[in-house]
């Protein structure tokens, strides 16, 4: 029941009319300029498909919020057992934030939910993974990356835990770093 704040009313103002790709994404980039493709390229063809509205627009994010819940669970999990996992996703869905930001018409949670899914599929691939792991992890870093301007910090954190992993053979960092070179690029 909340109205369309500022950012919120650039996306939905820019998703109404009979815009192509390329012209919605000129608007965007006119009136919002550091914009990043992917979660506004889903927006775009989601409203192709349950029509322009709040409720609509509003519902990506809360889908990706509750995702975003269970894949943080999923994490905690795997690293520290199931009692840091419950107490984890007990927070997340306490945490006014999340609830805020799982409601709003911007990128936060499908960036939250790409995070989430990154750091999976990073400890998978480092902890006796195979190659699903590792495909998992870089498709979710170049999403992640092509989603908002500060997603390279998750990554710098992951290739700092690297480094500090393999302080005596350091070029094993090599491979993750080079699985990622692509996306980079693209931002670049």
């Amino acid at each position: 029941d909340e109205s369309v704040w500022y950012d919120e009313h650039l996306l939905y103002h820019n998703l109404l009319g009979d815009r192509d790709l390329g012209d919605f994404f000129n608007e965007l980039r006119r009136t919002d300029p550091p914009i990043t493709p992917i979660y506004f390229a889903g927006q775009y063809f989601w409203t192709k498909i349950a029509g322009v509205g709040v409720l609509q627009l509003r519902l990506v994010s809360v889908v990706c919020s509750l995702a975003a819940a269970a894949m943080l669970y999923a994490v905690v999990r795997r690293m520290f057992g199931v009692t840091a996992a419950l107490l984890a996703l007990f927070l997340a869905c306490l945490s006014n934030l999340h609830i805020y930001y799982g409601q709003e018409i911007r990128v936060y949670s499908f960036l939250l939910l790409l995070a989430t899914l990154s750091m999976y599929g990073f400890h998978r691939s480092q902890y006796g993974g195979g190659r699903r792991w590792h495909a998992l992890h870089y498709g979710a870093s170049a999403l992640m990356l092509l989603t908002h301007l500060f997603a390279p910090c998750l990554l710098l954190a992951q290739g700092v835990y690297l480094l500090m992993h393999h302080k005596k053979r350091p070029w094993r960092v090599t491979p993750w770093a080079a699985g990622h070179l692509p996306a980079i690029l693209v931002l670049g």
